[in-house]
Parts: C-alpha cells; sequence; structure tokens
C-alpha cells in the first residue's frame, strides 16, 4: 500500500486518536477517522518528542467531535475512505479489489448494519471538509471538543511518563488485490 492507505505516523496518530479520545470522553468510541493526506503535515524524526515537532505535525485547531453512526452507513464512509484512499481508520480492515472495497471489519468484526458506532472524527471532516459531505447529518454527541494536537501531546507524555518509547509500524489493516 506504500503509504497511500496507510503510513507510521497515519497508524499512531488513528489509533492514538482511538484510545485517547475513549478516555476524554469517558465511553467507548468505536472508530476513529483521520484526514492522513494534508491532514498530518510533518513527520516526527527519532529521538525526543518536542512539542515544537507535535505543533509542526498538527498545526491546524481541528476539535475532535462523536458522530453517532449506524452500521450502514459506516460500511458507506468506509468504502468511501477505501476508494479516496485520503484517510486512516483505526481499528479498520477492508480489502481493495477490482470490483470494490471488500471484507470490511471494525475490530476484526463485521460492521454490524444494525448497531450504532462512536466515530471520533475532526470538526472540519464532520462539516464536510475533504469530501466527507455524508457526515454532516449525522448526530452528534453532546461532548466538550478536544484538540487533536492534545489528545497526541497526552498520548506522548503518558508513553514517556511510563519510560516507553514511542514505537509505530504500519497496521497493514488495508489489503490491494486488483484480481
Amino acid at each position: 500500500t506504500n503509504g497511500r492507505y496507510e503510513s507510521r505516523l497515519g497508524t499512531f496518530v488513528t489509533a492514538l486518536l482511538h484510545k485517547q479520545s475513549s478516555l476524554s470522553y469517558q465511553q467507548p468510541v468505536g472508530v476513529a477517522l483521520m484526514n492522513h493526506h494534508g491532514g498530518l503535515r510533518a513527520p516526527i524524526n527519532a529521538g525526543p518528542i518536542t512539542l515544537g515537532e507535535v505543533f509542526e505535525v498538527m498545526p491546524f485547531e481541528n476539535k475532535m467531535l462523536l458522530l453517532e453512526v449506524p452500521g450502514k452507513k459506516l460500511t458507506e464512509i468506509i468504502t468511501f475512505v477505501g476508494t479516496s484512499s485520503s484517510s486512516m481508520m483505526w481499528p479498520v480492515s477492508f480489502e481493495i479489489t477490482a470490483s470494490g472495497v471488500k471484507n470490511i471489519e471494525v475490530d476484526g468484526k463485521a460492521v454490524d448494519p444494525n448497531r450504532t458506532y462512536l466515530l471520533v472524527v475532526s470538526d472540519y471532516q464532520a462539516n464536510g471538509g475533504s469530501g466527507f459531505e455524508m457526515l454532516q447529518a449525522l448526530e452528534r454527541v453532546d461532548i466538550v471538543p478536544v484538540k487533536l494536537r492534545d489528545m497526541i501531546i497526552a498520548e506522548v507524555r503518558e508513553l514517556t511518563t511510563n519510560g516507553d518509547t514511542v514505537k509505530t509500524e504500519v497496521a497493514n489493516l488495508i489489503t490491494v488485490s486488483m484480481q
């Protein structure tokens, strides 16, 4: 997939967005959506992570919102992500084939069309940015929005306070087989 669908930084930020939003909003968030082509503006280099680097990665004042998404609509959103390759989702996997997006799963399970999922997404995308007009009509959960940058800072501080280093790999949740 060579960074078109997934990247190390995209995996790191989308996974931490999923985790940190569940903590920030004190409820289990089902899916995180992150605009990684254009949304993440700089790499994080090896070595100590500075506050300046976090601001370079996320220079925008994007606030994260929670949306209630019916399962059928979530499948449409994931299919759009698969065909546009402009965003990443966590913990979502799918296959890109010649006939479309297939084998969609959330956290290792097929999307339940009768379930409502909580989707964490930036206010930019929730308001239709990057082609996500389909998000505008979704019900918003009443929360105090948290900036994505603050979630990145919280994750890095949590890891380094515990003596861990920030390590990430491409999740390889997206497969491309044009057969």
